[in-house]
């Protein structure tokens, strides 16, 4: 007896087997003959989540995007469109109290600040970055820090897109400005380089990203386009899709009296010529002549109603 019971193991620590392991669905439920519940089966279980093509690094595809997408070209520069819409007040007061308005705007209009802006503005989204340099007449050298003190005035504003930013360098200090940039370096329009002090340039962003992929798309951030790739390619694939379908969608039907005699006798010229002169004939009377024994024309046309919903459905996704 004593040696049953020393044999014995208590209740409380019996283990669960292992093929009654805990199911990793929330419900527990599983079906072994479609799959549901498996991850290898399951494509809710399967999906994941990626970027895909990186559009930011790829320049070449986001100037044919800006080119010749429309929905693409909306994208990035309907929300600049709509901020510039109502136009821009502009105020400008003398330390004496004088108001300055006048020729502040005169000097705007001459150094054509509203577009400069604007087209920073879309193209710093499109690329996910975009800079305005200042070409200001201070008596400093582009890389050094712009002096207010000894400004005399702004000669030109130039915008400068990404791609055309060859080396960004970042404040290492450790101060306020630490991991922002201190210098661009751009690319003249001779193919020389040009290192600029950040005071001398105002930076259009596109979508904020983390500090990793900050770093990895050469400290700057991502373009508006990147998130909605997917969606544009699925909208232009059912688009061309539906432009197929709709020249194909009219089928002319000829029935020919002895037109298997005519193959099987290799008569290619018969079928030819009957094809051409009602083709003629359909031209010169908008009507079709055929022999009233046995021949025939109809037209097959194929439904397109399931197609349209399927691009309208895209188009809905383009919307949102």
């Amino acid at each position: 007896m004593s040696k049953r019971r020393h044999n014995k193991r208590p209740h409380a620590t019996r283990r669960r087997p292992a093929s009654r392991a805990r199911n990793p669905r929330g419900d527990g439920f599983t079906n072994a003959l479609t799959g549901l519940g498996t991850a290898g089966y399951d494509r809710r279980l399967a999906t994941t989540f990626g970027v895909g093509l990186e559009l930011a690094l790829n320049p070449y595809l986001i100037r044919d995007l800006m080119r010749g997408d429309a929905i693409a070209r909306k994208v990035v520069a309907k929300q600049v469109d709509m901020a510039f819409a109502g136009g821009v007040e502009w105020r400008a007061i003398s330390p004496a109290g004088d108001d300055l308005k006048a020729p502040l705007l005169a000097e705007l209009t001459r150094l054509k600040a509203l577009a400069r802006i604007k087209s920073a503005r879309i193209w710093g989204r499109a690329f996910g970055l975009a800079i305005l340099v200042i070409n200001a007449d201070d008596g400093g050298a582009p890389e050094e820090p712009l002096n207010l003190a000894l400004l005399n005035r702004i000669t030109h504003l130039r915008k400068v897109d990404k791609p055309r930013i060859v080396k960004i360098e970042l404040d290492t200090s450790g101060g306020d400005r630490d991991g922002e940039a201190e210098f661009y370096t751009i690319q003249t329009a001779g193919g020389m380089p040009l290192r600029i002090h950040h005071t001398r340039a105002i930076r259009f962003d596109g979508l904020e990203v983390d500090e990793d992929t900050f770093e990895r798309l050469n400290y700057s951030h991502d373009t508006v386009l990147q998130p909605v790739w997917e969606v544009l390619k699925d909208h232009q694939t059912g688009g061309s899709v539906l432009s197929a379908q709709l020249e194909d969608s009219i089928k002319v039907i000829w029935k020919i009296r002895g037109l298997h005699d005519a193959i099987a006798a290799g008569d290619a010229g018969f079928v030819q010529n009957w094809m051409q002169s009602m083709s003629m004939f359909t031209s010169a009377f908008r009507a079709m002549g055929i022999d009233s024994e046995g021949e025939d024309v109809s037209f097959l046309t194929k439904p397109l109603k399931e197609s349209v919903d399927v691009f309208m459905a895209l188009m809905h996704r383009v919307s949102a």
